[in-house]
């Protein structure tokens, strides 16, 4: 039993290689995206996109022995949990490897993939505590609108490989109008022939894309509408200073909404000076739930606070000093599926994880989750 208090961190994201099947499959999605690949990857414009890309990638990732380096430091550091991340991260020929070495020593080891070499890696991936499916809907005729052919049925295996066999199997779906209309059938399907204990959803705010994008609105009536059939989580507030991304190179940044800029924390050779540096503590000073929307339907895709502060040409926000409360309640969380835990000292009830947290874990920026009714009882209430 291992409960955290005070962690430097809430958690850490960890890319082992930026390489993905996805931008070098030959049938590409139906919506041409800003480059190759998923037609809405965030992480596109730093990926290879060419078998010549590929190499140059491949020569600049941390190798096993570093990476094994940079998780005794999580270790140390009392690091409570980290999601393996990419790129694909079972295309590292050293998958096996890495995750057995994180399992060992990381309380709670996440893990999202494609579905790619999930026969080959399958003891690998019953270790992980979580394990996160990339699939935006199980009509392939949807799905391939914006994915790869190819990446849609490695995941639809994998979902039919490992959901009675994983303990918390999950998917990441995005949300596109090309998926709304099915959204309803796609989370049944999910919840109840495959047993998905949560789906976290990601609806496209970018107005740049245009024949992706779901307005704020719509965001909100999803939500809404949702929220009569299932728990919802979603936490309203920004999360840097509460978690870093380590990149393939070992470069460290605050989050997703710095990857391509000239922003950086420090590098995995000293992780502790990377994450109690004075970057990263001016973001810890601030409370950015002060400047979230009130309403937790609202979405406002344009507000990223965290960035802001670092643009000299907006005004440092006018937010409260940040004062964490979360200790002083005496509340405990499960670490994998959020959950307050009754008594703290037992495994969580309801998905049995044994270790918890005294904080619950903030959600990715524009994302929130369902749980699966069947696992989690409506009547218990999520922070």
């Amino acid at each position: 039993m291992n409960t955290v208090k005070n962690n430097l961190l809430d958690w850490i994201e960890f890319n082992p290689t930026m390489v993905c099947q996805a931008p070098l499959c030959q049938k590409q999605p139906e919506i041409q995206g800003k480059a190759s690949g998923c037609s809405y990857c965030y992480a596109s414009e730093g990926m290879p996109h060419t078998s010549e890309e590929v190499q140059i990638y491949l020569k600049k990732e941390l190798n096993t022995k570093q990476v094994k380096t940079f998780i005794d430091q999580l270790r140390e550091l009392d690091i409570p949990r980290i999601s393996i991340l990419g790129g694909e991260p079972q295309l590292r020929k050293d998958f096996d490897e890495i995750i057995s070495y994180a399992c060992k020593n990381i309380p709670l080891v996440g893990v999202t993939t494609n579905g790619v070499h999930t026969k080959t890696h399958l003891e690998s991936l019953l270790k992980v505590h979580v394990l996160d499916l990339s699939l935006d809907s199980h009509i392939l005729a949807l799905s391939r609108k914006t994915r790869p052919e190819a990446v849609v049925l490695t995941a639809l295996e994998t979902i039919n490989l490992l959901y009675k066999k994983h303990p918390f199997l999950c998917i990441n779906a995005v949300v596109t109008p090309s998926t709304l209309e099915s959204l309803d059938e796609f989370i049944q399907w999910a919840f109840q022939e495959k047993s998905i204990k949560k789906i976290n959803l990601y609806p496209i705010l970018d107005d740049n894309l245009k024949n992706l994008y779901i307005s704020e609105k719509q965001a909100s009536n999803i939500i809404k509408k949702l929220k009569g059939k299932y728990t919802i989580h979603r936490e309203v507030y920004c999360k840097a200073g509460k978690h870093v991304i380590v990149n393939y190179d070992g470069s460290i940044i605050p989050c997703a909404a710095f990857l391509g800029e000239d922003i950086k924390l420090g590098d995995t050779s000293n992780v502790k000076k990377a994450i109690t540096g004075k970057l990263i503590n001016n973001f810890k000073k601030f409370d950015f739930r002060s400047v979230a929307p009130k309403d937790e339907n609202r979405f406002e895709s344009a507000n990223c606070p965290a960035k802001k502060l670092h643009d000299s040409k907006w005004k440092e926000p006018v937010v409260a000093c940040f004062e964490d409360t979360t200790t002083k309640n005496h509340k405990h969380y499960c670490m994998r599926c959020n959950y307050e835990k009754v008594e703290s000292k037992e495994p969580c009830k309801y998905c049995g994880f044994e270790h918890s947290d005294t904080k619950q874990l903030s959600m990715v920026c524009g994302c929130f989750s369902l749980y699966n009714p069947k696992f989690f009882p409506e009547k218990m209430s999520l922070k």
